[in-house]
């Protein structure tokens, strides 16, 4: 109890930045006390920290996008900006980067040690008031556990063959509130199955849908579910969890009827249907700076209405971010969302059964996303009975739709597992060409040195 106690000293600075009131406004006595009740927990859950994704890497490290010799000659190189370019630059040592470097790996787990206090303070509650919130908390706790738990994987381990990871670092496993319990990292096959028990854990807890996008439903946890079982290459699995969240919520936005494609090209994060679970990217600076890469702006044809929601040209032929699911920030800056949402499912679902060599419904999938995104008046519904012409739609789909969402680096690790779908990324900077070649063990990021020195882990190798 006396650690709990200590964590809620911590936490209650975070928690005062929740959107909803909770205990924390009302209590004039808290550093006398822990939490009592299960709202009280389930409030420590309810603040924006959790819906701060750590993907930040992978974001600068993707091939979606590029930056003009004048714009990277000109990048600001201070304590909060040096790691993007150091990340666009796929750097195998950044520690020249200093502590924000570490940014994604300490927030994470931050993260994960407050859902980790609200379980057990849930286990350890004497009475139980409400079972149905007290269900939602354990869910949503669990949820976000696993959830960060997979944005580390993502980012700071390789994504070798299914055969390998029993052998392949994976990150450690902290499970309990104990700051000084040292915790070694686990084979990446023990990673994804502490994933996997978490999610199936939660979605017996969680209720079906949740009444706002920064709380998480089954419908977010079968998504998750299935992004997991995708990198596993279970594509029955993914199937089945896919559908399981199309069930709940099939909804997905027409852009044929956007009315404000210049001014608000998306709904409001808290109205947008869409959204299984809201997540968005710390502010960085990359996406003001950004030019589109000229591959990805090639996948888009005349008839595609999302290149309208998605960019602007500043009228120097250069195409940047403008539209995401998660608004724009104070200073008018579009702000990257990296969420849950229906139309990776859909996504997801396609994928899994072409695959599978069910391209009937793969193609029913990706149809029924592409007739949302395509000029209506110009629409034609794939067609084609052959598997890997619809497998390469469904990942060139993937590729128009998700983009700057932190999902490409993920992707680009795993399909280049498959020597058809590998890749070498290049970076050209005036006479310096940089690559990074598939299989190149910079794919996993390296962990900040306090991780090294103070928690004694193993680094990635390079």
């Amino acid at each position: 109890m006396m650690i709990i106690r200590k964590l809620v000293y911590l936490l209650m600075p975070i928690s005062l930045t929740a959107c909803s009131k909770n205990f924390l406004d009302k209590k004039s006595d808290q550093s006398q006390r822990v939490p009592a009740h299960v709202s009280e927990y389930a409030a420590l859950l309810d603040n924006k920290n959790m819906n701060v994704n750590g993907l930040n890497l992978n974001a600068c490290g993707s091939d979606e996008y590029f930056i003009t010799e004048a714009q990277y000659n000109s990048f600001p190189t201070g304590i909060t900006t040096l790691y993007e370019r150091m990340a666009y630059d796929w750097e195998g040592d950044m520690s020249l980067a200093g502590e924000q470097a570490g940014v994604d790996w300490k927030d994470n787990y931050n993260r994960i040690m407050q859902c980790n206090l609200v379980l057990e303070g849930l286990d350890n509650l004497n009475n139980v008031d409400d079972q149905q919130e007290f269900d939602r908390a354990k869910g949503t706790a669990l949820f976000i556990r696993s959830l960060n738990f997979f944005h580390l994987a993502e980012q700071y381990c390789l994504t070798p063959t299914v055969s390998e990871m029993e052998q392949a670092l994976g990150i450690p496993l902290k499970l309990e509130v104990n700051f000084d319990r040292q915790v070694s990292r686990a084979t990446l096959k023990k990673t994804y199955a502490q994933i996997i028990d978490d999610l199936t854990a939660a979605i017996l807890l969680l209720p079906v849908s949740s009444n706002h996008t920064t709380r998480p439903g089954k419908a977010a946890a079968h998504a998750l579910l299935a992004k997991v079982y995708l990198i596993l290459n279970e594509f029955d699995k993914v199937e089945m969890h896919a559908a399981e969240a199309i069930k709940i919520n099939p909804y997905l936005l027409d852009l044929n009827k956007t009315e404000n494609v210049n001014t608000q090209p998306f709904p409001s994060l808290y109205e947008n249907r869409e959204i299984l679970f809201h997540g968005q990217l710390i502010e960085l600076t990359m996406p003001g700076m950004m030019d589109l890469d000229p591959e990805l702006a090639a996948l888009y044809k005349d008839d595609d209405l999302r290149p309208d929601h998605y960019f602007k040209n500043d009228g120097n032929n250069r195409v940047s971010l403008f539209g995401t699911y998660a608004g724009f920030n104070d200073f008018s800056r579009p702000i990257l969302f990296s969420g849950l949402a229906v139309d990776e499912v859909y996504l997801l679902h396609a994928e899994a059964c072409a695959r599978q060599s069910k391209l009937t419904t793969a193609l029913e999938s990706l149809n029924f996303l592409r007739k949302h995104r395509i000029d209506r008046s110009k629409y034609i519904a794939l067609s084609s009975t052959n598997k890997d012409e619809v497998l390469v739609w469904v990942l060139e789909e993937r590729r128009r739709e998700l983009v700057l969402r932190g999902n490409r680096w993920g992707d680009i690790k795993r399909l280049n597992r498959e020597p058809r779908y590998a890749k070498t990324l290049v970076r050209n900077n005036g006479a310096v060409q940089r690559t990074l070649p598939p299989g190149d063990l910079r794919f996993a990021w390296p962990l900040h040195e306090y991780a090294i020195i103070y928690d004694k882990l193993e680094q990635n190798p390079r």
